[in-house]
């Protein structure tokens, strides 16, 4: 990877990791969460370049339009979502020194990890409510 390229995401990847940490204090605000967007897609825009890191990518990118579409709903569910936004902000980290700094056995070693968190985070945001309501529905019928 292109050396500039890499400080671009190390610089944004410490931005996000600051307020993915700020997440489950359940004190967060519609503009950081629209920070939080923002540098997913500016990470997942420098990673795209590169085949070795387009499938983390396209996650990170599909995330940043998940979590632009779902403001709220990151907000309402800030307090649970603290650990997983946690967790995932240090495997970012994690994916760039081990791939870029140690020497991984193989380039995709940290690519599952970071799509199945990605796709995780982006579904806890998403879920539809009328499963909820189809749930309590069933209720009624227990004797």
């Amino acid at each position: 990877m292109d050396p500039e390229d890499l400080d671009d995401i190390k610089e944004n990847l410490t931005r996000l990791n600051s307020l993915l940490l700020i997440v489950g204090s359940g004190d967060i605000t519609h503009d950081e969460v629209a920070e939080i967007s923002y540098y997913l897609q500016s990470i997942g825009r420098s990673a795209s370049a590169y085949n070795e890191s387009y499938s983390i990518s396209r996650a990170l990118g599909a995330l940043a339009s998940v979590i632009e579409a779902n403001n709220h709903t990151f907000i309402e569910k800030s307090s649970s979502l603290g650990s997983l936004c946690k967790s995932f902000g240090v495997d970012l980290v994690n994916w760039v020194q081990i791939i870029f700094h140690d020497g991984a056995i193989s380039v995709d070693v940290m690519d599952d990890t970071i799509i199945s968190n990605s796709q995780m985070l982006g579904s806890m945001l998403t879920i539809n409510e009328s499963v909820n309501e189809a749930v309590d529905m069933d209720d009624i019928f227990d004797f």
